[in-house]
């Protein structure tokens, strides 16, 4: 598994991560004008739906909610941007190989891109978080593509 760098401010505030969580059903995302408050992700494992911890603040003005058609749907690309001013995360759009959802919350000029192709390799996100601002950085999880030899 490879460790993306997070985009943001990964230095700062609390690391919180979901290493090894690709079976994504159901992300939330809350924020406000400014900023990107709280993420949380449903994960199936093992055939039973999971409910992680919430990671950054507990509040904000606006929640959404992103279904992804388990498990036919999965997460291809994550882009956003943050901003230098109030150091958070202000915007993030997830890209499935299906679809795309968002931008949640506004985007700023400092914009990043994780694409991980249309494979099967995403497995999971990570980054940090303050109790005072809410998400500082997101970054993600890879695994390396299976590559079977057929006799070629």
């Amino acid at each position: 598994m490879i460790k993306l760098e997070a985009a943001g401010y990964p230095s700062w505030g609390g690391a919180w991560g979901d290493e090894g969580k690709c079976e994504i059903i159901q992300i939330f995302i809350s924020h406000d004008k400014s900023e990107i408050k709280y993420i949380q992700f449903v994960y199936v494992e093992n055939e039973k739906v999971v409910l992680p911890k919430r990671f950054g603040l507990v509040t904000g003005s606006s929640v959404d909610t992103v279904d992804l058609n388990h498990p036919s749907e999965f997460i291809t690309w994550v882009s956003g941007s943050f901003s230098d001013s109030t150091s958070a995360l202000t915007s993030i759009t997830l890209g499935t190989n299906q679809g795309t959802y968002g931008p949640f919350g506004v985007k700023q000029n400092n914009e990043f891109h994780f694409r991980m192709g249309n494979r099967r390799t995403f497995a999971g996100f990570h980054g940090t978080h303050s109790a005072s601002t809410g998400i500082l950085s997101i970054g993600v999880y890879v695994k390396l593509p299976i590559i079977v030899n057929r006799g070629l």
